[in-house]
This record gives structure tokens, sequence and C-alpha cells, in this order.
């Protein structure tokens, strides 16, 4: 195999036509450094696969590999449209232009009992232990399983830092407890911004400042600081996914290249000076462009600064988890910036 190239399941193996030609292949969930997904194994021995590189979901794979036996004796279907039928995000549904045709295929009741089954606790057991390696499956989908019945709670999920659903509706609770009670001050830091209430900028902007991480990081600061440091944080987290969106042409991989780094440092840098800006003109009378304001500017940047060195990895954590949760938006829900 490749480097870093891993099978983490392996269904029996099925005759389909792939280019014209009657062929047994092995369905197989597929691993690489560039794509996690669903494939197929040829009589030579390479693969044939599609995913993407973000979310590295274990059991929607697992799942497309089920989806792909019901193709026995007939025309392989397109890999993209099996992965996303697996798939629990909303989007991989709505913007599937496949999907019917493939559930057609497989037929809704099996089709049914596939999304419904319990996952393998030998893929759980993957999931932990493959956690050190660089590209790590993704665990909020063990989340998204345990919500949707497929996979009972383990109390050691706990340790891998994996929430129970129950606990991740209290923090969306919590969240828009917060962004309710601030809508005056999140629209004015968002103005600074140019971000637009409803757009995916704006709602970057609630998720970070509505975050425990961020309400934890910060404590009992007042409530101007705790949201510049969450313009510094949702402006990262939307020049992440701009990077990602200029690798890919969609949201589902990851940056990270030198050239990114630097991109993102230098993203760090404006939206901490801008964000600093906004809370000294927020919370003083003093007035832009005097020696005054500048001071109290490099005042608030030391501050939001120092709560940003001492979460980094939190941070990077953050930003990942904004783009999972963009992802489980409806397309209705996610209005071009």
């Amino acid at each position: 195999m490749a480097e870093w190239e891993q099978i983490h399941y392996r269904a029996e193996p099925i005759r389909t036509n792939i280019d014209g030609t009657q062929t047994e292949v092995t369905p197989v969930v597929y691993d690489n450094p560039n794509l996690f997904g669903v494939g197929v194994q040829v009589p030579d021995g390479s693969f044939q696969a599609d995913g993407f590189t973000f979310p590295r979901d274990m059991f929607g794979t697992w799942r497309g590999a089920q989806i792909l036996q019901a193709y026995d004796g007939l025309e392989c279907p397109p890999l993209q449209a099996v992965y996303g039928a697996g798939s629990r995000l909303p989007i991989l549904h709505i913007e599937n232009p496949g999907l019917p045709e493939v559930i057609n295929t497989v037929g809704r009741e099996r089709y049914d009992e596939i999304m419904g089954a319990t996952v393998p606790e030998s893929l759980v057991d993957q999931v932990l232990s493959l956690q050190t390696q660089q590209y790590a499956p993704d665990l909020r989908a063990i989340s998204d399983e345990v919500q949707a019945g497929t996979l009972a709670w383990r109390k050691e999920f706990t340790e891998y830092g994996i929430e129970h659903p129950d606990e991740i509706e209290k923090k969306a609770q919590e969240k828009l407890f917060f962004v309710e009670n601030s809508v005056e001050l999140l629209h004015s830091a968002a103005d600074s911004f140019g971000l637009i209430p409803g757009t995916p900028g704006y709602e970057a902007l609630a998720d970070c400042v509505g975050s425990r991480l961020h309400h934890e990081a910060l404590g009992q600061t007042d409530d101007v600081l705790r949201v510049a440091f969450g313009l510094v944080e949702a402006d990262l987290a939307l020049t992440f996914m701009g990077l990602i969106e200029r690798k890919d042409g969609v949201v589902l991989s990851s940056a990270g290249d030198g050239e990114d780094d630097v991109r993102l440092r230098d993203a760090d840098s404006s939206a901490l000076k801008r964000a600093a800006q906004w809370s000294v003109s927020r919370s003083t009378e003093l007035v832009p462009g005097t020696v005054d304001f500048a001071d109290a500017v490099e005042t608030a940047m030391l501050e939001i600064s120092a709560v940003e060195v001492g979460i980094q990895d939190q941070l990077t954590h953050r930003m990942e988890q904004i783009e999972y949760e963009y992802l489980l938006l409806e397309p209705r829900e996610r209005p071009s910036a």
C-alpha cells in the first residue's frame, strides 16, 4: 500500500460493471491523507474511492460499503453518491443528485435498515485507537451515532473529549441564551468586521462567542472583551474555511500547508488589531487617531492575545468543530456571505 493508505473495513465481494466490464470488487472503507471515503478494491489490488478529506467519517463510509452490496451484478454507481447516502450530514443528502437513484436501487426498506443498523464495536475501537495518527477519524461522528441510536454511550468516550448528545444540546441552549441577550453587542461587533447577520460569517461569530470554551477561557471577563475575542476567533475560523474552499471548491477538507500557515498568522494579526480597535471604541470615549486611543488598543491586543496563546490547541479544535457544525446545516440555513 502507499504511504498512509489504510483500509478500515472490507465488505463481502460483489460483481459489478466498471467501465463496461463485469468485475469482482470488494467494497471498503478507504483512508489516505487526502481522502476518507467509500471505495472498491479491484482484482489488481488497486482502489477506486471517493469521499472527502474532512469529515473523516468512519461510520458513514461503513454504511456506504453496505450500500454497495446492493449493486451486485449492476453498474457500479458514482462512489460520491454512495458516500453521501451513508452520511448523516444533511448537506450530503440535499446536495447529492445521485441519492434518489441510490435509494431506488437499494430499496427504501433496505436503505433505512442500513442507516439504522448498530455500528460495529470494532469500528468504534478503530476510531479511538487511531486518534494518535495525524489524519485521525472524526470523533464527532461518535456523538452523532449515539444520538441516532446506533451506538451505545461508553464512559470512556469522555476521555477522548467526545460529548454526549445531551451535552451538545445543553451547550447549544447556553449559546442561544447568550446570543439572544447580546444581540446589540454582536451586531456592533459584526458591523465592524463587515459581517452580515444571517450569513456564515455572523454565525461563526455567534458560535464562537456562545461556545463554552470561549466562556471558560475568559472567565468573568466583561462582555465587550468577550465579544472582541470572539471576533478574532471567528475571523480565524472563516479564514480556515476559506483556505479549505480555495483548495477543493467545497468546505470539506483540511488546510495547513506552510503557505496556509502564513495566511492564518496574517489573518490572526489583522483580526486582533481590528477587534481591539472595536473593543476600545465600544468601551471608552477615546477618539480614534489619538495617542491615548492607540495605547488603549495596544493594551486590548495584549489582553486578547494572552487568552489566545493560552488556549491555542483548543482554538484549533474549535475551528474544526465550527467547520463540522457548518456542514450540519442545511443549504437553506447557510446563505452566502
